[in-house]
């Protein structure tokens, strides 16, 4: 998780915020931030075994992610970073605009975005970029999606 918070330190929407000797800023940040994902796609917190967000691929990618939304955010859409519906527009943005092939009930192929792509095993695809590499080509895939 520290490494988590490193990453937040280097971003510099957030270290123009002075946040690294603010402990309790920083966690508010972070809460808001999941919180916020959680806002944009409730079901993925409701079901969380039917979904990868909340497992190791999903929690690496979207910690990654953490400092490109942020800047994202105070660039785009200045708002409250401890508010989680701060994140919202920067969640539906990234997620809507990633999409990949996953399989349905019948094993047909069919794209999947937003959040079906997050679901767990073949119906989803995040289980696809499970490796180390697998979660930077993510990660990288999700910021595009976010800065087009």
């Amino acid at each position: 998780m520290s490494k988590y918070f490193g990453l937040m330190y280097e971003t510099d929407a957030l270290f123009a915020k002075n946040i690294e000797g603010d402990s309790e800023l920083s966690l508010s940040i972070f809460n808001a931030y999941w919180n916020g994902l959680e806002h944009s796609y409730p079901e993925m917190f409701k079901y969380p075994k039917k979904y990868s967000v909340q497992k190791a691929v999903g929690a690496d990618v979207f910690m990654r992610l953490l400092g490109p939304v942020t800047s994202w955010i105070t660039t785009n859409n200045p708002g409250d970073l401890t508010d989680p519906l701060t994140y919202k527009p920067a969640f539906t943005k990234m997620l809507d605009g990633l999409s990949d092939i996953a399989l349905d009930e019948d094993n047909n192929e069919v794209n999947v975005s937003g959040s079906n792509f997050w679901k767990a095993g073949k119906y989803g695809a995040a289980g696809n970029y499970s490796n180390e590499k697998g979660k930077t080509v993510l990660a990288k895939m999700m910021k595009n999606s976010l800065l087009k």
